[in-house]
């Protein structure tokens, strides 16, 4: 697995979490979880255009008391290491606390892959809730691909039309895809760790000046992965992981999968 036992990577600029980590930087504002990873570049290469790995807490999940304002509730939000850490309280009328870890991933001798992998955590004072947390990607990419199966190094292309979403379940592979950028030598690369894989819902849009050329062109996909659905208990701690790497497009589908490998492999992330 890539190294993630190094100095701390993230610093804050105001309430925005920036980080450089190997050959990527990128932000997180813990007070806009649902704008994700943003302002990402890569090797110094273009700007990619994308918000990774945003969050939704579903309505009255934490913050029922904050419904009205722009931002979340924050309990607090820290750094420790390659970690970055916010933590949302069940505020009255919620029905779940939250606590997620943004944790970097920086690239070792064994794989180029860098990136964030996320740890979410859900507790609730309730005798029996039901919240549920959403992670979205949005990207301009020309291709997504899924794995074909955990032991394979080959991603199959999804076969997408505008505007019509298709529901990538846990019966027809794993929960890994990756997406090939427009004018750059980086693949990004999205995964599910299997125990919390329900499903992704896959979207693309066109851009809406479409011509010829176009068609092979760019196009603006959507990730939408769903955790918790199952009720949660009162002094239960329910956790989900997921993570987006960026790899060399020479050879993204043995490195992705390799890397995929490693972490699905790699112990229970230890969290406070």
């Amino acid at each position: 697995m890539p190294d993630t036992k190094q100095r701390s990577v993230w610093q804050f600029d105001g309430h925005v979490a920036v980080l450089r980590a190997g050959c990527l930087s990128a932000s997180i504002d813990p007070t806009h979880p649902d704008n994700g990873i943003h302002g990402v570049r890569v090797d110094k290469q273009a700007p990619v255009s994308a918000k990774l790995l945003g969050v939704r807490l579903e309505p009255d999940a934490t913050n029922a008391a904050a419904q009205d304002s722009d931002r979340l509730n924050v309990r607090e939000t820290y750094v420790r290491g390659v970690d970055l850490v916010a933590a949302y309280p069940q505020t009255p009328g919620a029905i779940a606390a939250a606590q997620i870890y943004w944790r970097a991933i920086v690239p070792d001798g064994g794989s180029p892959a860098c990136g964030v992998e996320m740890i979410a955590s859900i507790q609730t004072s309730l005798l029996e809730s039901h919240p549920t947390f959403t992670s979205v990607t949005e990207i301009d990419a020309v291709a997504v691909l899924r794995l074909d199966a955990a032991t394979s190094d080959h991603f199959s292309p999804l076969a997408l039309v505008d505007g019509e979403p298709v529901r990538c379940a846990p019966d027809g592979g794993p929960g890994a895809y990756l997406l090939r950028l427009p004018g750059s030598s980086f693949s990004y690369v999205e995964m599910i760790y299997p125990g919390d894989f329900l499903g992704t819902t896959v979207a693309a849009t066109w851009p809406s000046s479409k011509d010829e050329k176009q068609e092979e062109a760019q196009r603006r996909f959507t990730l939408t992965s769903t955790l918790f659905p199952e009720r949660l208990e009162k002094g239960v701690i329910r956790r989900g992981r997921l993570a987006g790497i960026f790899v060399p497009c020479d050879g993204d589908e043995q490195a992705a999968a390799r890397f995929y490998r490693q972490w699905i492999a790699s112990p229970p992330p230890l969290t406070a």
